[in-house]
């Protein structure tokens, strides 16, 4: 919060949020100590690599593409590969319905990390090809996949063309995963000259990402020994660590509804 606290009236800023929801709850507490905070911009990781990429890919003549135009066009790809008999390994399965789904699915992990068709022709030449032929096929219809947004969004911000350029940042508990999700953040971070990211309990891979991405240290908070339940709660909820056991007070109720999800 002294990030925050600190901050001169009337300075922009950015905070990044695993939810709107969340920011709006982190800035609530503000305004219960009768602050109010305007020129903060509140975001998603994913809503603000859309916002920087967006002119240029307008640029380009590039849409991004929902997940539904995503599958069809990994459809479009597994039909046209096995007319060509370019499946490799995958022939044997190409008739089957959850194809398609399942190399959408693989592609978006893959263009997540980074790797491009050269690196996956080094380990695994068949997706190497499906990979080569879905870029080929997002250029031709115009689309823009959430791997191909961020790399956009992360140039744009590296060279600071951006409304947010030089603003402090809020990265406040978002998991970031290694790749191209990290190289924006880092984008993000060279610009600013006052950047503060949260990560929970237990969330080892972001911090570990974030730790390179910053190149900064890590400071822990300290661990609730003698707090409410619901305070321990919320600083244990995702820690693997044996715990200390506690008295569960009045502030947390846990709730057994079997069937109830349906």
């Amino acid at each position: 919060m002294a990030h925050l606290r600190d901050r001169r009236r009337g300075a922009e800023g950015l905070a990044v949020g695993s939810s709107l929801d969340a920011l709006t709850d982190l800035y609530g507490l503000l305004a219960r100590e009768g602050r109010a905070v305007f020129g903060e911009h509140r975001v998603t990781l994913a809503r603000l690599a859309a916002q920087i990429a967006a002119p240029r890919l307008a640029a380009r003549e590039l849409s991004p593409g929902g997940m539904l135009q995503l599958d069809a066009l990994c459809a479009r790809v597994v039909a046209k590969l096995a007319d060509a008999g370019k499946l490799g390994r995958f022939a044997r399965v190409a008739g089957r319905p959850g194809l398609p789904r399942a190399i959408a699915r693989t592609l978006r992990e893959t263009r997540t990390a980074g790797l491009d068709s050269k690196t996956l022709a080094a380990v695994a030449p068949d997706l190497a090809v499906l990979h080569e032929e879905y870029e080929a096929e997002l250029a031709r219809h115009g689309l823009a996949d959430r791997a191909l947004v961020f790399r956009v969004a992360t140039e744009r911000a590296l060279g600071g063309d951006t409304p947010f350029a030089g603003l402090p940042l809020l990265i406040y508990d978002v998991a970031i995963a290694p790749g191209i999700e990290a190289d924006f953040v880092a984008a993000l971070a060279a610009r600013s000259d006052n950047v503060l990211a949260t990560v929970p309990a237990g969330d080892a891979r972001t911090l570990s990402v974030l730790a390179t991405a910053l190149g900064a240290s890590v400071e822990h908070a300290p661990e609730v020994r003698d707090g409410s339940s619901l305070e321990r709660l919320q600083m244990y909820l995702f820690e693997e660590k044996p715990l200390p056991r506690a008295e569960l007070g009045p502030d947390v109720l846990v709730l057994s509804a079997p069937g109830e999800s349906r």
